[in-house]
């Protein structure tokens, strides 16, 4: 999943892990992006896919 802000807003490189939260649901962890804040999509691992492991490794 990838969000794109409008340039000098966005994710930087030391954000990794940080939540996407939607209707106070996390529902992707941040990955990577180029260079933070330049204009460019920032891109995220979306939760639902690693759920299963998730809910495993909690218990």
């Amino acid at each position: 999943m990838c969000t794109l802000e409008r340039k000098g807003i966005g994710a930087c490189e030391g954000d990794s892990g940080s939540p996407l939260v939607y209707n106070d649901t996390v529902i992707s962890i941040f990955s990577w992006t180029k260079p933070c804040a330049l204009g460019f999509p920032d891109v995220f691992i979306k939760v639902n896919y690693f759920i299963d492991f998730i809910k495993e490794a909690m218990q």
